[in-house]
């Protein structure tokens, strides 16, 4: 492994620079880029191709049919290639008067910069950047070459990241890992999670419909959408609140016994919805074990969420309507070995037996999941960085979210194996006050140094 004493000397010029470092991340985030909107989005892909170039890598901004990709990559001292995937854009601000602190002013308050993207992910790019010119300062080179991927529109559906992938794959093919070294803490104290993968994501829309707004007096004797999409919803969980589609669960695998002998380890995932959302009862746990419901988040698909409701006049007072349009915006979050559209097929077949054939599925988006092996070299690598540092991290099957890492895990003749999660903290992403913690750069940074070095230490066995 990594020698201590060259760590340490890398970590001490992190803290010699440190007030710089926070000044460069603060200088990044001060530049809007919204996906959404396309606000300073190729002006922060051009800023993100110059960071690589400034470290002596090479980069291009590569035009798509929506916002640009940056490609680049810098030349290590071994031939073993990581590919980071990364991304340089943003949520919208609002609502801007619930900010302590305008939101592109990225001032430090307290113990944090706040600012859009501080946490998701421009803070800790900026901050990765940071760690890589340290070592080239201290060490010369890199331990190991890294190439970069980073799009302008993953929170719109990575819908160019995708287009490219696809039409290069065999561009990719020269990589032995993804490098998925995240600042990805839950809060300052949790334990760090290594997360092996991303469950998948169907998304539609499920429309009950009549043929226009009628006069709510002939209520008596029409069908109302907004009703009968509600029953349809209704028929989807049984009394037991489990999802009641025939072939639902058919392609799901079950946790080996090492895998759920895991799950106590992952209890700390059982408290992210109070410290998101002050949530103080979880779904079903007056009749579940904590188990029970870390297997359902980790291992079984979500049980058909509804995102959004809409139908009739949402207007002030009242307007006497029966109104002509329902729809519900449902995602279903899919696990390994599951089909999205063939998901998609059963709940149609659910529909057209429990007589409700005539509603809609449209706006249909499937992102496959990705998986790979907990014992990796890039989990390794990870974990001991961690461990340098003095935190015992968790190994976790997948992310419960979902991502675009499938596109190089799980996507023929590509077939990287990937991690996600590592050291830092930071919060309230995609909502006002985003922020990243100082104390959790430094941890970012330092442990991004040693995970590298172990990395190369570890792909160099392999010869």
């Amino acid at each position: 492994m990594a020698a201590a004493d060259a760590l340490a000397k890398v970590h001490a010029r992190i803290d010699e620079e440190f007030d710089r470092h926070v000044e460069r991340i603060q200088e990044y985030l001060r530049q809007p880029s919204v996906a959404i909107t396309g606000e300073g989005i190729p002006e922060t892909a051009e800023l993100t191709a110059s960071l690589i170039k400034d470290l002596g890598g090479w980069a291009r901004v590569v035009k798509t049919r929506s916002h640009p990709l940056v490609l680049g990559g810098l030349k290590g001292a071994s031939d073993h290639k990581l590919l980071r995937y990364d991304m340089y854009d943003v949520q919208p601000v609002d609502p801007v008067d619930e900010w302590v602190v305008p939101p592109w002013s990225a001032e430090i308050r307290g113990d944090r910069i706040i600012a859009r993207g501080a946490q998701n992910n421009k803070g800790p790019l900026r901050a990765y950047f940071n760690a890589l010119e340290t070592i080239l300062d201290v060490e010369g080179e890199l331990p190991c070459s890294i190439d970069f991927i980073i799009e302008g529109e993953e929170e719109i559906g990575s819908h160019a990241l995708t287009a490219y992938v696809n039409e290069h794959r065999e561009d990719f093919l020269g990589y032995e890992q993804m490098d998925g070294w995240f600042a990805y803490q839950p809060t300052p104290t949790s334990p760090p999670p290594i997360e092996c993968g991303f469950k998948g994501c169907v998304f539609f829309e499920l429309v009950a419909k009549a043929p226009m707004d009628l006069h709510s007096m002939m209520a008596a004797v029409v069908d109302n959408p907004a009703w009968r999409l509600v029953w349809a919803l209704d028929s989807m969980r049984d009394a037991s609140d489990r999802v009641a589609v025939e072939g639902f669960y058919d392609d799901v695998v079950p946790p080996t016994e090492e895998e759920r002998a895991n799950l106590p380890k992952l209890a700390s995932y059982l408290d992210l919805p109070r410290q998101w959302g002050n949530i103080e009862r979880l779904r079903g746990e007056a009749r579940r074990s904590p188990e029970e419901m870390l297997e359902e988040l980790f291992f079984r698909p979500s049980p058909i969420n509804v995102q959004g409701l809409t139908s009739g006049w949402q207007g002030n007072g009242c307007k006497t309507i029966t109104p002509g349009e329902a729809v519900a915006k449902i995602d279903i979050r899919t696990v390994a070995r599951q089909d999205g559209r063939k998901l998609l097929e059963a709940i149609r077949r659910h529909l057209e037996v429990r007589g409700f054939g005539d509603l809609e599925i449209r706006a249909v988006d499937v992102t496959p999941w990705s998986r790979s092996p907990m014992d990796s070299t890039g989990v390794r690598a990870a974990a001991q960085a961690c461990r340098d540092l003095g935190w015992e991290p968790m190994i976790v099957p997948t992310d419960p979210g979902t991502g675009p890492s499938y596109l190089f895990t799980n996507n023929p003749p590509l077939h990287l194996s990937e991690f996600f999660g590592g050291l830092g903290h930071g919060g309230s992403i995609h909502a006002p006050n985003e922020y990243f913690l100082l104390e959790g750069v430094r941890l970012f940074e330092k442990g991004a140094v040693n995970y590298l070095h172990h990395w190369a230490d570890l792909a160099s066995q392999s010869d």
